[in-house]
């Protein structure tokens, strides 16, 4: 079917040009009528083949078409994993595009959320690793044997895509105790990075915080931590609590497009010291602080519309502060603090269980109801409140992530580590 598939597609001529662009825009919004998922939708999407055997109705229907590069790049993109995995096979040209990290982002952006679960342990097993984060490829960290070397006082990391063979790459180890650490995909920006905070002895001032970045796209696989350089005296008088232990959320992490915000306590827990990363440039963009109070915490930090803000639910409201930064001016949004009704609280005789997620650019708020073991979305606009995910349990392990055909250069088989 392959084989006279892509035959089908080298041979059409055709009769007209505009014959031609009609039966490609025809087919191409055909594609992604039946193909787009909705942001954040977490559904379990379509059953497995089932996006696959419909473009090839739509090929082999018809007498041989040819399809130009960019509508095979646009459908291939609405494809799942083990589809494009075969379809690799099909020419030259099919393998090159599943492998250009332009497509593979594209493909990310289109492709439905779904729940995870990490295998379990088995008491015969040699290592046992627990969730950092998921964003198509899964970074982990190990429990048993724990560090890299005796010598060594960071943890074994390493990154794996369970939808690629289980490949697996071992983190390099850093000279500077890992105090945290996150993936950093971003699809707008197409960046693949590790984002490290680390104890920095070098810098001004006792037991403060500093950053490593590894880029994953090194063309030559020679992969290293390098230190994201900090002005003097960049934080002012601001220093980090000295009770930070590793991942254990005492510094929280948070990603915009192309940007990072880094939250933590400061010394006598007397205000959040944040501090603002470009992950595009690798460079320090600055800081600011946030009085610490009985309201807001750094447990509150989410995204609000690709920016920062500190967002807790009160009652049936939900008061919002947003932090804008523009180059590098940062400040505290001049509208104040945003107040948004909540409708769906109103009837409730107990205090919900809920853990906010983000507020996305079409004003979707997402969040994890615990009461109810569901995933849920708000549109902030029509008042409309969705389930997207029911009997869904909050724990190590289950996670939420997308799939993702990237695999980084030095990936081996779990079966050969």
């Amino acid at each position: 079917m392959l084989v006279e598939t892509w035959q089908c597609l080298q041979g059409y001529t055709g009769e007209s040009k505009e014959g031609n662009l009609r039966m490609h825009e025809k087919l191409a919004t055909a594609a992604e009528t039946i193909f787009t998922f909705d942001e954040l939708a977490f559904r379990q999407g379509l059953k497995s083949g089932r996006e696959e055997d419909y473009i090839m109705s739509i090929l082999s229907s018809r007498s041989p078409i040819f399809f130009p590069g960019e509508i095979i790049f646009e459908m291939l993109s609405y494809l799942p994993v083990k589809s494009l995995l075969r379809f690799k096979c099909v020419c030259k040209h099919w393998n090159d595009i599943t492998q250009d990290f332009r497509f593979i982002c594209l493909h990310y952006k289109r492709s439905p959320y779904y729940i995870g679960k990490m295998a379990p342990q088995s008491n015969t097993t040699t290592d046992e690793f627990k969730l950092l984060s998921s964003k198509g490829l899964i970074l982990e960290y190990a429990i048993r044997p724990s560090h890299l070397t005796p010598s060594s006082p960071n943890l074994r990391y390493r990154i794996r895509n369970p939808e690629v063979h289980h490949q697996i790459l071992e983190i390099p180890d850093s000279e500077k105790p890992i105090l945290n650490m996150r993936m950093v995909f971003d699809t707008d920006n197409q960046i693949l990075k590790l984002l490290s905070v680390v104890y920095d002895d070098e810098l001004v001032g006792d037991q403060v915080i500093g950053y490593e970045v590894l880029d994953l796209l090194n063309e030559d696989s020679s992969y290293s931590w390098r230190p994201l350089n900090l002005p003097q005296q960049s934080r002012g008088e601001t220093r980090i609590c000295k009770l930070v232990k590793k991942h254990t959320n005492q510094i929280k992490l948070v990603f915009a497009s192309g940007t990072a915000y880094s939250i933590w306590n400061a010394e006598a827990y007397s205000h959040l010291g944040i501090d603002i990363l470009d992950m595009v440039n690798d460079s320090y963009i600055g800081h600011t602080t946030f009085p610490t109070s009985d309201f807001y915490t750094k447990n509150d930090g989410i995204l609000w519309n690709e920016k920062l803000a500190l967002a807790k639910i009160v009652k049936e409201e939900l008061h919002v502060l947003v932090l804008d930064v523009y180059k590098k001016q940062i400040k505290w949004a001049d509208h104040g603090k945003l107040i948004i009704k909540l409708p769906f609280l109103k009837e409730l005789s107990v205090v919900p269980q809920i853990k906010l997620l983000y507020v996305s650019k079409t004003d979707k708020l997402y969040f994890i109801w615990r009461d109810k073991e569901s995933i849920c979305s708000f549109d902030i606009t029509t008042g409309k409140l969705t389930t997207l995910v029911s009997s869904y349990v909050e724990s190590q392990v289950q996670y939420i992530t997308r799939p993702c055909l990237f695999t980084i250069k030095g990936m081996q088989s779990s079966s050969s580590q």
